[in-house]
């Protein structure tokens, strides 16, 4: 793509993301409203529902953003950006914060975090500041209340309208292979904590919009209200349904139960549908509309995931590289290609047919191209289970597997540096074993230039631990400067080292044939198809609630919002989504594989091969034993060793692990990148 094409579809997205924010920020003002409620009168709009009119104003540019960022990822998809340029220090490689419930956090992401907090408190402020001057003494003896009671009737309204904000930004992060998340090059495992965030204040703010809402019923006698359903406006009963869905949610995502229950934590979290379904029975058509673009883009996502995990593919080969450590290699269609670093969900229905579980990729699509190896840890009672299962299989049958993915990010960031510091923490050497891959590959290729040292830290519990390390097998003394320094943490000694033995390898039976993975996976890569699955289920929600709203509702309510039950709205435009997302964007999937199975394709085979592979293990430069590294010291030396150079440094391991490697490189001012896959 041309520089001068780029700047302009660049420009167009920020104008796009620029005008969807300035509708929030206006929303809450004085001079929106009048703008609004001028808008809301023209004949169009009555024709076609208020709704239609919240669809074109806070849901379709994020619809038009998203076609098109994935047409620009797909069109700069060839792009050469692979190259040594000027990387320093930025605020989105920087560590700002390190310690806290943020945990580790950039200053980008610190700053987009105030930013947003910031929006909150600006509608909030400015939503009662508007209300409260309209408060009249007639409104108040009609209703028989008193100031302080129509004012705390107010505040809960508006901090409900407050989380409606947060509830459109929630679902941006949490969508696997996201044209967001990949315009800006977040990691999916990374993005994670921006849902967590937003999620953490809605809820907070919801809690309080209900306890201001039930503190009011108290007050004024009508306590009722709670437990009541009324048809045209938003009732007390719907939104206590939602609450309690949300509350299930929230309570169940927290730390500590999801690291020890993470099982609870994942099933309790499929009631998104039911919690999407109960906000739009409580807020009706009309807010639901509101937020529909970013629901209907995660629900798109969602159901693309759905058909990719009925993939079905071989299991090739499985070989305990420890005691406590298995390469699990599976076989995978050669158009199939991903990111270094990337992880992928798998599923063994032998196993357990609901259980899916994330594993990091150890091999390079571009060297390894039929198919992809992980490194599974088995401590686990699902990977034990696995483990002994593997080791008793028939090796005569085909052993499958479901899986959904790869997802990653793009790592060409990682060969703009000089010199490349690695910390990894037991099974946490998993990207960087498929980094190095890929930056030797493109090294033979002459693809990028070779960085002047890799710096490798690894601990590990026991030294039989080290066989991981014949997972990089090229011999790569001759094309990269690589320091390993590995510390084994609960050894004395090498005294206590075991002799090395062969890993013994079992190979499995498998079909002659691999299924293409195009009906999943492309529609989540590939930038045309994704673009036209996002327009084809807009289009369709938009046709499914255009009929509802014209023939239904509209006779019977003329706009009135006094006559039509809201929570039917609210399911008309839930229904529409649906509809859109799974009949139209579904449709237009299958006419697509059906048109790509004509198209047998060329099998791309990589331009060089890696000319020198060896079949013997990786060996540390050192062996450190009985204790963990001290990360002060060592970044401390590093440090005025490695002045002038730019240096990148890639985390991956315990959060502790994280934090403190996180905090070292501040004083130097290193570039920080983790590769946490805490999900």
């Amino acid at each position: 793509m041309a520089a001068l094409s780029r700047v302009v579809w660049r420009l167009l997205m920020l104008l796009l993301f620029g005008g969807w924010i300035l509708m929030w920020v206006m929303r809450p003002t004085s001079a929106y409203s009048k703008f609004w409620q001028s808008f809301t009168k023209d004949t169009t709009t009555k024709a076609y529902g208020v709704a239609g009119s919240f669809t074109l104003f806070y849901s379709a540019p994020v619809v038009i953003l998203a076609v098109v960022g994935a047409i620009y990822l797909q069109l700069s998809k060839d792009d050469s950006t692979r190259r040594r340029d000027g990387v320093r220090v930025n605020p989105f490689s920087f560590p700002a914060v390190v310690r806290g419930p943020l945990a580790v956090a950039s200053a980008a992401e610190l700053t987009c975090l105030v930013l947003f907090v910031a929006l909150l408190v600006w509608t909030l402020s400015e939503y009662l500041s508007t209300k409260f001057a309209k408060i009249t003494p007639a409104y108040l003896h009609k209703h028989q209340l008193k100031l302080w009671e129509r004012k705390l009737e107010m505040v809960g309204t508006n901090l409900g309208l407050v989380g409606i904000v947060c509830l459109a930004f929630l679902f941006f992060p949490v969508a696997r292979g996201s044209v967001f998340l990949r315009l800006l090059n977040v990691p999916f495992e990374h993005a994670i904590k921006y849902h967590k965030w937003i999620g953490h204040i809605m809820m907070v703010i919801w809690t309080v919009h209900g306890l201001v809402f039930v503190i009011f019923w108290a007050v004024t006698g009508k306590m009722t209200e709670l437990v009541q359903w009324k048809k045209t406006e938003i009732s007390g009963l719907s939104g206590l349904f939602v609450y309690i869905i949300g509350v299930i949610m929230w309570m169940t995502s927290l730390g500590p139960v999801r690291k020890k229950k993470f099982e609870l934590f994942y099933y309790t979290h499929q009631l998104y549908i039911v919690f999407i379904l109960t906000f739009a029975l409580h807020v009706g058509d009309r807010l639901f509309c509101a937020v529909v673009g970013g629901i209907l883009l995660f629900l798109l996502n969602r159901f693309l995931r759905f058909i990719q995990s009925r993939r079905i593919v071989d299991v090739l080969s499985a070989r305990m590289m420890s005691s406590e450590t298995m390469e699990l290699t599976i076989a995978k269609h050669p158009s199939l290609a991903y990111n270094p670093a990337s992880f992928i969900m798998v599923n063994f229905p032998v196993v357990s047919p609901l259980q899916w579980h994330p594993f990091t990729i150890v091999s390079s699509s571009k060297v390894d191209t039929e198919h992809l190896s992980l490194l599974i840890k088995c401590y686990g009672g699902w990977t034990l289970t696995l483990k002994e299962y593997l080791k008793n299989a028939d090796t005569s049958h085909i052993v499958e597997a479901a899986v959904e993915g790869p997802y990653g990010h793009d790592m060409s960031y990682v060969a703009r540096y000089d010199v490349l510091i690695f910390v990894a923490g037991g099974s946490g050497i998993s990207p960087f074993i498929s980094i190095i891959k890929e930056l030797l590959y493109d090294i033979e290729n002459q693809k990028v230039l070779a960085p002047e040292e890799i710096i490798l830290l690894w601990a590990v519990k026991k030294s039989d631990d080290l066989s991981v390390l014949q997972l990089i097998t090229p011999d790569f003394a001759s094309r990269l400067k690589i320091d390993v320094q590995v510390y084994v943490t609960r050894e004395d000694g090498p005294e206590l080292e075991k002799p090395q033995t062969t890993a013994s390898t079992i190979i499995f039976s498998t079909r002659k044939s691999q299924p293409r993975s195009i009906s999943g996976s492309e529609g989540i890569q590939n930038g045309m198809l994704h673009a036209a699955l996002v327009l084809a289920s807009s289009a369709g929600f938009l046709f499914v609630i255009g009929i509802l709203e014209r023939f239904v509702v509209y006779p019977v309510d003329h706009n009135t919002s006094d006559v039509f039950s809201r929570s039917l709205g609210g399911l008309f435009g839930y229904i529409a989504t649906v509809i859109g997302v799974v009949v139209f964007g579904g449709g237009t999937l299958a006419l697509w594989n059906r048109l790509a199975r004509s198209d047998k394709g060329v099998n791309k085979k990589p331009e060089r091969m890696l000319s020198t592979i060896s079949s013997q293990p990786t060996h540390p430069s050192q062996v450190h034993y009985g204790s963990r590294p001290h990360l002060p010291d060592v970044f401390h030396a590093y440090a005025k060793r490695l002045q002038g150079s730019k240096v990148g440094v890639f985390a991956c391991g315990p959060v502790e692990m994280q934090r403190t490697v996180a905090s070292q490189c501040q004083a130097p001012r290193f570039s920080y990148h983790p590769l946490n896959y805490d999900l």
